[in-house]
């Protein structure tokens, strides 16, 4: 790679393929590295008492690189030392002393890199305007994110977990004006970064806290702090189920097939279950698209979403029945006879036969009348 480097004409760009690689990269010329994916090309220091990628020139891309093994005092994986207009971008940079350092920089941009597992995730000594989002630094010995001597540097939508999150006594922003967008915990706003120790309250609940501001890392950003960090949310919704097929008390011949379906915009759907129960109080679980066999059943669909909300489905009656087996329906007037009392709310039982499948017979109808008020036991 440090071949292709000193080779390079400026403002050229370098992919580098899959590969694990042991060298200390020292990039003194504008262009672009590119690696064909953080997780398959691996550059790990020759000498771990010296940087991975020591940035020496102006306008220097490094993208989506994983950068180890950097463990001599203050080596980083990746390095920018008295440089302008940088983008460091979808890198991995753990088991360093340092992460990513930044000194005597300006007007830079790290985007999406990965800073865990080192004694300091990403530091910013003597630099300002540089713009810091979409970065995660966790797990690292000492602090996230470290800034010295730095200020008007613009740091949102980070995710910091770490013993110490963040130290600055500069003046930095760590938040914008509530945006909508998705954040980097997936919450619906943008605004400031998470932190991993915030133990404040989301009380409107669009994902950004609203007390106990600003967050301060308990007193380790001596000037303002985290107006808008970003909180977690708690899916309480159970999702929602729709039933195409059945309808209720449908008549449906053999062949047909359930239609039923759940959504959720929180948190997604894990599962969706139909149970179906004949009447002889047998019950099994299917999917959408089951073909039952010639009966009369109950349909209950329970869905059941990521944060294990689950809703159930208020019971679907229906019948299947074979159109050659003989089937038998119809309609009419209910009388009761001279010496029957009924009252508005009453119900009426009568034997039904019913033939929906050849050589079986059975059925009982339950029959609920309908009346007015003014002619109710008229002879019909």
């Amino acid at each position: 790679m440090q071949a292709a480097v000193n080779n390079v004409t400026a403002g050229e760009t370098i992919c580098v393929a899959a590969g694990s690689y042991t060298e200390n990269v020292n990039v003194n010329e504008h262009l672009t590295l590119i690696g064909e994916g953080a997780d398959v090309v691996t550059v790990t220091a020759n000498s771990s008492s010296d940087h991975v990628f020591n940035v020496t020139a102006d306008q220097v891309n490094i993208s989506v690189f994983t950068a180890t093994g950097a463990i001599g005092i203050d080596k980083t994986g990746i390095y920018l030392s008295g440089r302008q207009h940088c983008n460091i971008s979808e890198n991995n940079c753990p088991d360093n002393n340092r992460g990513i350092d930044l000194y005597s920089s300006s007007d830079n941009t790290l985007t999406g890199n990965n800073a865990s597992n080192n004694d300091c995730g990403i530091r910013l000594y003597s630099s300002s305007d540089n713009t810091l989002t979409g970065n995660t630094a966790n797990s690292n010995n000492y602090y996230g994110i470290y800034l010295r001597y730095s200020s008007n540097n613009l740091i949102y939508n980070n995710y910091f977990n770490n013993t110490n999150n963040a130290y600055d006594y500069g003046n930095n922003q760590w938040n914008i004006t509530k945006t909508a967008g998705a954040n980097i915990i997936g919450g619906p706003f943008l605004g400031g970064n998470y932190w991993s120790d915030y133990t404040g309250v989301d009380t409107d609940a669009d994902g950004l806290g609203d007390t106990m501001l600003p967050y301060n890392s308990s007193g380790n950003i001596t000037n303002g702090g985290d107006f808008h960090p970003l909180v977690v949310q708690t899916d309480t919704t159970p999702p929602v189920i729709t039933i195409t097929t059945p309808e209720p008390y449908g008549l449906y011949t053999v062949g047909m097939e359930l239609d039923f379906s759940a959504t959720d915009d929180e948190s997604g759907v894990d599962t969706v279950v139909g149970t179906l129960t004949n009447t002889s109080e047998v019950s099994q679980d299917d999917e959408s698209g089951f073909a039952p066999d010639v009966g009369v059943y109950t349909l209950v669909v329970t869905a059941t979403d990521n944060a294990s909300n689950t809703n159930v489905s208020d019971p679907v009656f229906f019948v299947v029945y074979d159109p050659d087996g003989g089937h038998a329906t119809g309609g009419g007037w209910f009388c009761p006879d001279d010496e029957s009392t009924l009252s508005p709310d009453g119900k009426a039982n009568f034997g039904f036969t019913a033939r929906y499948k050849n050589d079986v017979s059975t059925g009982k109808l339950n029959f609920q009348y309908m009346y007015a008020a003014d002619d109710i036991g008229a002879p019909r």
